[in-house]
Parts: structure tokens; C-alpha cells; sequence
């Protein structure tokens, strides 16, 4: 990966401690003699929540519709995450395009999602209040107020845009790593086009789901 694709990502001191949107919680959903567990972050159970609560569902039945969806799936689990991020994106899409750009801002910041805006040049826009806690919750120790992380995605982000802008309305999941120091985080992220215009001007829409 090209060193110009990283991006300082700050991390404030007020996300030192690991918050409680960061711990994982175990549940477990029964349906007649079928036992289903799963543990998540709890910020994914408060998405999921969310999204049974939007179809009029309660998170048991939610839960269980998606896992007929995918019965052949290996890790239901990230299926579970990838459910709650995509979500949260369609509903920040939807207010997007009903109420402006203002309102898409303010609740990407609301999320409890680890979410981050990325501009097509590769600078970072904006991130949530939650990305930094869930990168504090994987660093055994932090020193000093801030902390140079770099976020990039595994793809080029010219790429990511023009696979969406050719897409409109879809969404794509791709790889990311954040570096600290020298530490290294990987997982997976759900990608939107967060804001659309003329070229140069576009932004993604990360919200992190392993």
C-alpha cells in the first residue's frame, strides 16, 4: 500500500479509557428447540436493537430472519455486524437525501458505530466519537494527548468512489488497517458514497463491522 494513502487520524485524551459502546456482551436467542449465541460489541447490539425496533421486530425474531438469510454462512456473527452497519448507513443515506448534508453529518457524529469520512483526496473529513473510543479499546496503553494513527483502506480510494458512483445507492465492504505506532489493527468496513458531487469533491462513508 502506498504511504500516501494513510491519513493522520488524531485521538483525543477523553478516549483513553475503553468505553462501554466497546465491550462485547453475550446473548443468546432461542427459537422452539434451534439455540443460537453470539457475542458482539455492544454498540452492534444497539444497532441491531435499532434495526429490529425500524421493521417493528423484536430483536429475537430480527435475529433469527437474518440467519435465514444466510444459513449456509460460516461467521454468523460478522454477518450480524455487517446487518447493523448496513443500517445505519442506508438510514444515514436516507436522511442525506431528505434533510441535507448538515443532517447526514449530524448523524454520522450520533452513531454509535465506529464511523469515519474520508474525502477523495484521502484526508479525513470527520469521525465519530466511537471510532476513537474503538481505537483507544484496542491500545494497551496511550501516552501523551495525541496519537498519530493512520486509517487507509485496503483498496485506492479513487477506486472505492468510482465503483459507488457507478453503483448509485449500493455500498461495498472492503478491508481497512489502522496503524499505531507500531502496532496494527485490520478488519472489515461497510463503504457509501457519504457525499456525492462533482469530481473531487466526493466523500466515503466507513462504518467499521469486524
Amino acid at each position: 500500500m502506498d504511504r500516501d494513502q494513510h491519513t493522520a487520524l488524531p485521538v483525543s485524551e477523553d478516549a483513553v479509557a475503553l468505553m462501554e459502546t466497546a465491550e462485547s456482551q453475550f446473548r443468546v436467542f432461542r427459537r422452539g428447540e434451534e439455540r443460537r449465541a453470539f457475542r458482539l460489541e455492544r454498540v452492534f447490539w444497539d444497532l441491531l436493537e435499532q434495526a429490529a425496533a425500524a421493521k417493528g421486530q423484536k430483536l429475537r425474531e430480527f435475529v433469527f430472519s437474518l440467519i435465514d438469510q444466510e444459513p449456509d454462512a460460516k461467521n454468523l456473527a460478522s454477518s450480524l455486524r455487517t446487518a447493523g452497519a448496513k443500517w445505519v448507513s442506508e438510514r444515514n443515506t436516507a436522511l442525506a437525501e431528505s434533510a441535507g448534508p448538515r443532517a447526514g453529518l449530524v448523524l454520522f457524529h450520533a452513531c454509535p458505530s465506529p464511523g469515519i469520512v474520508i474525502g477523495e483526496d484521502r484526508r479525513i473529513v470527520a469521525f465519530n466519537i466511537a471510532m476513537q473510543n474503538f481505537i483507544a479499546g484496542r491500545r494497551i496503553q496511550l501516552r501523551g494527548d495525541m496519537v498519530d494513527a493512520r486509517f487507509a483502506f485496503e483498496l485506492p480510494v479513487g477506486q472505492i468512489i468510482k465503483f459507488l458512483v457507478e453503483a448509485p445507492g449500493k455500498f461495498m465492504e472492503c478491508g481497512f488497517r489502522i496503524t499505531l505506532g507500531g502496532e496494527a489493527l485490520t478488519g472489515r468496513c461497510r463503504v457509501c458514497l457519504y457525499c456525492d458531487g462533482s469530481p473531487g469533491a466526493r466523500q466515503l462513508g466507513a462504518f467499521i463491522v469486524t
